[in-house]
């Protein structure tokens, strides 16, 4: 676009004016958007890219939800448009990352692009081949199960009719903080933008506003909005609102049917006076307040928010089958951290699987044994006893996963004698070398190895009678252990 005419825009949306109320959602020839637009317009590059292929991605959205054409003559530099860049590098795009084929399925919708069919490639196609275990993409991750929920539905897969939607939609529950937020991994703390991103995915899925996942998770996104009324993102990065998750925030309350600018979402500010508050001199929007970082995706986001539209900006109005898919079941292992225990005594289990050359902890894996059915935690673990002596299986499954097994014996509980036994080793178990509280020829107490420096360190309390000197050897306490107790794995 030739500068002149950016700026007569520019002039123009300088003269509109609002009343005092929070007008929502923004027109294009806002001076808000204007100037986001002309910061964007400004960083496009000869090849038409704004900066790179991602960012330029989220250009497009935002471009898109502005009322504008990415491929068209405003939107060309050096006789490349930036859809033209788009289509004519879609070999950036990781088609084994599931978050880069997303990403792009709700570009293509954006250009007006069939997804099914871009250049020859089905990308709906390669989400469908990233699923695998009940979800889609990395197992640890679950912003690519949001993300793929989303493209998805946008590219027309009819969420009642599709395993792959409705196992990603389960994964997304069970993996649900207590606090009602979610995280981008599994496990990992919950933060505002992705609690936004996966209430959306769920409604898109067909979820009601009532369900009780989504009501916990738009709770924890209104316990994050300070009184700028923008919202945190994450303690982790500060305490600061962010323009990316107040952003997303809005996203979530427009897909809720909500306004972000009525009395529920108002503290001292709302959230879209908060995000205008962000942008800076020259229409790029500030990640914190007064702080850059990465200003083409931040400005994208705000862009969309503000327009009063929601991801995807696009979604097709045809129909299309869900992609196919072909199911792997991993190798799992079990094991404990011994392999006998006292009844009543407490260990530890772990479940693990293999993907991708390498072992992995397995979350959310049932693990049965002696009665009890118990689950491990995000790092592949859990804690148990068994309260009645045997030999017993411990056996981990999971759906989509094949099941392992390992043994452990229970012993019964140690008697009197056999516990003083075992805390006499543990008493006298030193690096070696052992104690003696007299030498045999009657001087000081010292080390029979002599390895340590500090033989005070290691000398045993003086007994009341000394007689002739108390001598324990190795030999006394194997012979000991032989005799009463038993060897602990």
């Amino acid at each position: 676009m030739r500068a002149g005419v950016w700026m007569t825009l520019l002039l123009m949306a300088s003269m509109v004016t609002f009343p005092c109320a929070t007008a929502y959602p923004l027109q294009a020839n806002d001076s808000v958007i204007a100037n986001a637009l002309y910061y964007l317009h400004s960083q496009q590059k000869s090849s038409g890219k704004i900066g790179g292929y991602a960012l330029s991605e989220w250009a497009v959205m935002a471009i898109t939800a502005a009322g504008e054409n990415a491929s068209s003559a405003n939107w060309t530099v050096g006789g490349n448009s930036l859809a033209d860049y788009i289509l004519a590098n879609q070999h950036l795009v990781d088609t084994d990352l599931a978050t880069d084929v997303e990403r792009h399925i709700l570009t293509l919708l954006c250009l007006g692009v069939d997804p099914r069919n871009s250049s020859g490639i089905d990308y709906v196609q390669k989400l469908g081949d990233l699923y695998k275990q009940g979800q889609i993409g990395d197992p640890s991750l679950l912003n690519d199960d949001f993300w793929g929920v989303i493209a998805l539905v946008a590219a027309g897969v009819d969420p009642s009719n599709s395993t792959i939607i409705k196992d990603s939609v389960q994964f997304i529950k069970d993996n649900q903080n207590a606090d009602g937020g979610w995280s981008m991994n599994v496990g990992g703390p919950s933060d505002t933008d992705d609690t936004a991103i996966a209430v959306l995915a769920l409604l898109m899925a067909g979820e009601s506003t009532t369900s009780d996942e989504v009501k916990r998770g738009m709770q924890f996104i209104r316990d994050s909005q300070d009184a700028s009324g923008g919202f945190v993102s994450d303690p982790s990065f500060g305490t600061s609102p962010t323009s990316e998750a107040t952003s997303w925030a809005i996203w979530a309350i427009l897909a809720m049917g909500e306004s972000p600018t009525s009395g529920e979402w108002t503290k001292n500010d709302n959230p879209v006076d908060f995000l205008k508050s962000m942008q800076d001199s020259d229409g790029a929007f500030f990640h914190l307040p007064n702080t850059r970082s990465s200003p083409v995706m931040s400005t994208s986001y705000a862009i969309i928010a503000l327009m009063g539209k929601r991801i995807p900006v696009v979604s097709s109005s045809t129909p299309t089958p869900e992609p196919s898919y072909t199911l792997v079941f991993p190798e799992t292992t079990i094991w404990a951290d011994r392999a006998s225990v006292y009844a009543g005594e407490q260990f530890t289990v772990f479940v693990y699987y293999y993907d991708a050359g390498r072992w992995r902890p397995l979350p959310g894996a049932e693990v049965s044994a002696g009665g009890q059915v118990l689950v491990t935690d995000t790092s592949g673990t859990l804690s148990m006893n068994i309260t009645t002596p045997g030999t017993y299986t411990l056996r981990a499954s999971k759906r989509y996963y094949n099941s392992s097994e390992f043994r452990i014996e229970v012993l019964s509980p140690p008697t009197e004698v056999q516990q003083e036994v075992e805390r006499m080793l543990e008493k006298h178990s030193k690096p070696s070398m052992l104690y003696m509280n007299e030498s045999p020829t009657g001087g000081e107490g010292h080390l029979e190895n002599g390895a340590v420096e500090d033989e005070a360190a290691w000398r045993e309390p003086e007994p009341a009678a000394r007689g002739g000197g108390a001598v324990l050897s190795l030999g006394a306490l194997l012979a000991a252990l032989l005799l009463f107790g038993r060897w602990r794995r």
